[in-house]
């Protein structure tokens, strides 16, 4: 499996590039986990163009999910108000939730949401500076919650409450973004910016989410605008990502 390409390693990457060739040669068949990885991809499309474009060891897989995995977290969450929880309001709120990353595009979503009315639940670890700013935005404004690590229950009850799941990363390395799929299977609307990979191909513009240009937080203030004041549009943008999720990332799809 051809998960993701090495971005931003300098002369690591370029060392590995001949490694990284040389396996794909070898395999009997390389897996990519979206169209738009597989045609985004250099290494990728330099490997295809050497053996020819019919190459028939070349396929696109994509990550998904079972819900059979999910059913003791969701059972669990039943019992889980977010509100008492994390002291949350009982007002619609947009979700991040991951880890904290230098690519997951943290610093433009803080922008795009300081000094204004949306409100954000943060909820992840990893970075301790991330840490630190998401801390002191959330102490300033009360539209902004910073909640941590959460356990897989706790996720559940997040993804079952939110408005909808906001994932702005701007770098290749996020090559797939699982996240997006969880807010497929809970019916939830996206909102994602357009970096090359399979974050598009999860979230399709216009119809299971909105994509914004990468590093652009006017943009994404806009479409998590949209989603917050507009809950028709986030309710059908949110069915027809479950629709994708059913067609494309359920264990019986897989």
């Amino acid at each position: 499996t051809y998960h993701s390409d090495v971005v931003n390693k300098g002369l690591a990457g370029y060392a590995y590039r001949p490694t990284a060739l040389a396996a794909l040669h070898r395999a009997d068949r390389v897996v990519a986990t979206s169209d738009n990885y597989l045609y985004s991809s250099p290494l990728l499309q330099s490997f295809m163009q050497r053996t020819g474009p019919g190459v028939s060891q070349v396929r696109v897989i994509p990550l998904g999910i079972s819900e059979a995995s999910c059913q003791a977290a969701r059972a669990e969450a039943e019992a889980i108000s977010v509100q008492l929880r994390f002291g949350l309001p009982a007002s619609p709120f947009l979700l991040f939730l991951g880890g904290l990353r230098g690519y997951k595009g943290l610093p433009t979503l803080l922008a795009a949401v300081r000094g204004t009315p949306i409100p954000l639940v943060v909820a992840g670890d990893g970075d301790a500076r991330l840490a630190r700013e998401i801390a002191q935005l959330a102490a300033d404004q009360d539209t902004v919650h910073w909640i941590g690590r959460v356990s897989e229950a706790e996720k559940m009850a997040l993804l079952r409450d939110c408005a909808g799941v906001v994932l702005p990363s701007d770098l290749r390395s996020e090559a797939f973004g699982l996240i997006l799929v969880e807010a497929a299977m809970h019916a939830r609307p996206m909102i994602s910016c357009e970096i090359g990979t399979g974050t598009s191909w999860v979230n399709l513009n216009g119809e299971t989410g909105i994509v914004v240009p990468p590093r652009d937080p006017n943009a994404l203030h806009e479409a998590m605008e949209q989603l917050i004041t507009n809950p028709e549009l986030a309710r059908n943008l949110g069915v027809a990502a479950r629709r994708r999720y059913e067609q494309y990332f359920s264990g019986e799809a897989l």
